[in-house]
């Protein structure tokens, strides 16, 4: 999440994971189109955050994937 802007306008950058959003409140996201859904379903302490790990470990296994693909098959 890269931010929340709340119904007052007010904009608050890179929140924390004790961050509640609030009804009205405009989640700013970047990621692939499967891993919001995710968040919402994320616990809160220890397995929380071996889930997020575990997230950021597929990613990157998927980044290296594309950089290794467009290595070797550049476009064009």
């Amino acid at each position: 999440m890269l931010g929340i802007t709340h119904p007052d306008g007010c904009y608050e950058g890179a929140p924390r994971g004790r961050t509640v959003a609030q009804v009205g409140d405009m989640l700013v996201l970047y990621g692939r189109s499967s891993e919001p859904a995710g968040l919402g379903r994320r616990r809160v302490g220890g397995e929380g955050e071996a889930e997020r790990r575990l997230a950021v470990e597929i990613e990157q296994r998927v980044e290296t994937e594309q950089a290794r693909d467009e290595f070797t098959n550049p476009p064009g």
